[in-house]
């Protein structure tokens, strides 16, 4: 069951950074209920083994998931999210580093 709760709150976190970065691009085309049912669905779906190290699966599915409520730049978003995720985990190189 914590399982299961600690594995809801971290959806949630990363459904909220994601709406976060997004939400100044959207121009009003999608609400935090539609975020909430598409972001979830996309990043299940990065976990698919189709592609060698997932190449392109985000940028497709976010693509198609965003072209629902109309938004044409769904792999653009999903680039600025993996930006953003990349560049915070590489952060931990440094504690790593320094603690060895």
């Amino acid at each position: 069951i914590r399982a299961v709760l600690l594995s809801l709150v971290i959806q949630i976190v990363a459904v909220n950074i994601f709406w976060a970065l997004i939400h100044p691009f959207v121009g009003g085309h999608m609400d935090f209920i539609q975020a909430l049912a598409f972001i979830p669905l996309g990043l299940m779906t990065l976990a698919l083994p189709i592609a060698p190290s997932g190449l392109g699966v985000g940028h497709a599915i976010f693509q198609k998931l965003f072209q629902f409520s109309g938004i044409e730049n769904g792999a653009s978003l999903f680039n600025l999210y993996f930006i953003v995720t990349l560049l915070v985990n590489v952060l931990g190189v440094f504690p790593y580093l320094l603690n060895k």
